[in-house]
């Protein structure tokens, strides 16, 4: 296999927030995309074929870093037919744990329901039964009172 090298692109971005300028493509089926603002400067091979396989090597230079040189090498392989996937056992697994995961929040819910509705009963039942033992009391509505006998003032 022989090693070729041939370059693609080429640009600079003057400073931050500003868009490459200019750009300069050497092929043909070749964009420049992305902005620097979202940090996403890439080029698209269109209509890629047989030839375009092989090594590409992306270089940069950081001006923050006193010019310091960067360099990225992606290896792109042609094939002429895709492969379909069989993800039958990813999608089984997915789905056994999500059900999992809802059935244990369906379970908190109910769980947290039934005891908030014990504790109303419970609450009514604290209620009815301090309403039942101030009504059978013979206090004459006097608050705090625990005399059996109602209260009548004295005379001088």
């Amino acid at each position: 296999m022989a090693a070729w090298s041939s370059q693609v692109c080429e640009s600079v971005i003057p400073s931050d927030g500003m868009d490459p300028h200019p750009v300069s493509i050497y092929r043909e089926r070749v964009e420049f995309i992305g902005t620097s603002d979202h940090n996403n400067i890439s080029i698209l091979l269109w209509n890629i074929t047989f030839e375009d396989e092989g090594q590409y090597t992306c270089f940069g230079r950081n001006p923050k870093e006193k010019g310091k040189n960067h360099s990225a090498i992606f290896t792109l392989v042609v094939v002429d037919e895709l492969r379909v996937v069989d993800n039958t056992l990813t999608i089984i697994i997915a789905s056994a744990v999500g059900g999992a995961i809802a059935l244990l929040m369906t379970f908190m819910l109910v769980k947290n329901f039934i005891l908030f509705v014990l504790f109303k009963i419970e609450e009514r039942k604290k209620i009815e039964c301090l309403v039942q033992s101030s009504s059978a009391d013979e206090t004459n509505n006097v608050s705090g009172s625990k005399t059996s006998k109602p209260l009548t003032p004295k005379k001088k």
